[in-house]
């Protein structure tokens, strides 16, 4: 999954193990992403924690910081991720 896509998933966009991602890239209405079960129980406690309106964005962060979450993870585990930042979408909003 892209960062963008993880972005704007919201809790209307979980389904147990299935993840909804809505007008991806491909050009579909949608698609869906299977997750492993752990990682479906440990995002289900997270949004009991922290969303309180279906509508609510899951991780409602900036792109940018989504990307030095993606390095720092990377650095830790001794893995070098490369971030890129697409300049043409910074300034088309």
């Amino acid at each position: 999954m892209r960062i963008g896509q993880v972005l704007k998933l919201t809790l209307n966009d979980i389904q147990d193990r299935k993840l909804i991602l809505r007008e991806p890239k491909s050009g579909k209405e949608q698609e869906i992403v299977f997750i492993p079960q752990k990682v479906a129980d440990k995002l289900c406690d997270y949004t009991i924690q922290k969303c309180t309106s279906p509508d609510d964005r899951i991780f409602p962060i900036s792109y940018e910081a989504a990307g030095v979450m993606v390095s720092k993870a990377g650095k830790m585990a001794s893995i070098h991720l490369k971030f890129e930042i697409d300049i043409a979408r910074v300034f088309r909003g």
